[in-house]
């Protein structure tokens, strides 16, 4: 369908799915495989320190789901969608009419 927006059937349910699995995509494995250094002394320390990163960032992202992620953008959604029902309808949103 020209002009669509891409979609995605995932593999397994969304609360299985964490932002870890999707950091670790394809681009990222190649970023990685693809890191050269000079072989010396720095390199060992470079990688380490690269490694504590990617570890950092495998406990915060593993922590969140898919799933997760989809229930807070319908939050937000509604959220905004009634705040700007507020302001379009000059209903009450709480400080009074707009």
């Amino acid at each position: 369908m020209a002009g669509g927006e891409t979609a995605y059937a995932p593999a397994r349910p969304l609360e299985r799915i964490n932002c870890h699995d999707i950091l670790q995509g394809p681009a990222r494995q190649d970023r990685a495989r693809n890191m050269a250094t000079r072989d010396g002394p720095a390199r060992t320390e470079v990688y380490g320190e690269f490694q504590k990163i990617m570890e950092a960032e495998e406990r915060a992202a593993s922590g969140v789901s898919v799933l997760a992620m989809v229930n807070r953008a319908e939050e937000l959604a509604a959220v905004s969608a009634h705040s700007v029902k507020a302001v379009t309808d000059g209903q009450e949103n709480g400080a009074g009419i707009i």
